[in-house]
Formats: C-alpha cells, sequence, structure tokens
C-alpha cells in the first residue's frame, strides 16, 4: 500500500451491493471510502489518464452524490499530494501542486484521446455491469459524452477547492 493511500479510516465504509445474489447482498468493503475513492480517481485521472478513473468518477458522481464531501475530497488530495508528490506520475504531467489538477482534469488532449480511443476503451479496458444497459440513455456510462458530462460537472466543486 502506498503511503498517501489509505488516510479516510473513520468514514462510513462502502456498502457493496451485488443485484445477482440470492440472498442479502450487501456487505461493507473494507478500506477507501467514497470520499477517498474519489480522491484516489481524482489523483489517478491527472495523473495516470486511464478511462477507467473517469468512468469512475462519473460513477461517483451519478450513484453516490450524496455521500460525497466535496470539502473532504479535496482534504484528501491535498494530504495525498502532499504525501506523493515526487511521484513521476505527477512530474510527468507536470503537476507540482493541488492546484495544477484544475487543469489537469479537464485536458483537451486527453479528453481528445478519450473520445478518439472511447470505442476500445469501452469494449476492451471497461467492464460494465449488466445493469449499465438499463439506464437511460442521458445517464448511462456507456456512453463517453456521458462520463465527461457527468464528471466534469459533478467534481468541478472539488476541484474549485484546490486553487
Amino acid at each position: 500500500m502506498r503511503a498517501g493511500e489509505w488516510l479516510d479510516r473513520d468514514g462510513p465504509p462502502l456498502i457493496y451491493r451485488d443485484p445477482l445474489l440470492a440472498t442479502d447482498s450487501s456487505f461493507p468493503i473494507n478500506g477507501l471510502t467514497r470520499n477517498e475513492l474519489a480522491a484516489e480517481k481524482l489523483l489517478g485521472w491527472c495523473g495516470k489518464p486511464l478511462p477507467k478513473h473517469l468512468v469512475d468518477l462519473a460513477y461517483l458522481a451519478r450513484e453516490h452524490h450524496e455521500h460525497i464531501s466535496h470539502e473532504q475530497v479535496a482534504k484528501l488530495i491535498r494530504q495525498k499530494f502532499e504525501m506523493e508528490k515526487g511521484a513521476r506520475r505527477y512530474r510527468d504531467s507536470g503537476i507540482r501542486s493541488p492546484a495544477d489538477l484544475v487543469t489537469a482534469f479537464t485536458k483537451p488532449g486527453k479528453l481528445r484521446d478519450l473520445r478518439n480511443d472511447w470505442e476500445r476503451f469501452s469494449t476492451t479496458e471497461l467492464l460494465f455491469l449488466p445493469g449499465e444497459l438499463a439506464e437511460d440513455a442521458e445517464a448511462t456510462l456507456m456512453k463517453v459524452e456521458n462520463v465527461e458530462r457527468q464528471a466534469i460537472e459533478f467534481w468541478q466543486s472539488t476541484l474549485g477547492l484546490l486553487h
């Protein structure tokens, strides 16, 4: 485990629900809270633009928005960055402070690459659960425009706290 990977140990746990199980399908996941997962994914998307990070951020925005504290996520980002600021992924991306994450999040080249290669990403690198097919056309994360819109709109509040 990285030094800054698990900081929010006292926050509410993430509850996993598996609709495919016949009996009670809910159980807590030991580890990251939703806020800490969000901080990890924000740092991940900005430092290593893997599509899964942005999809996960859009999913958190759509499914768990009421459990997210933008202030707590920003605090965790600052703490994690302080502990890991020398990491190559940040240096290579030109991220020298948490404020640099604001522009890194919506860097045009990164979003262009995501759009241009979405067909491959969405069929070979991402796993969508069966329930995603039932989502409304404007909400489904199987469409790159929805992923971008949901992630960018929701996480602007957190990014705004990093200036």
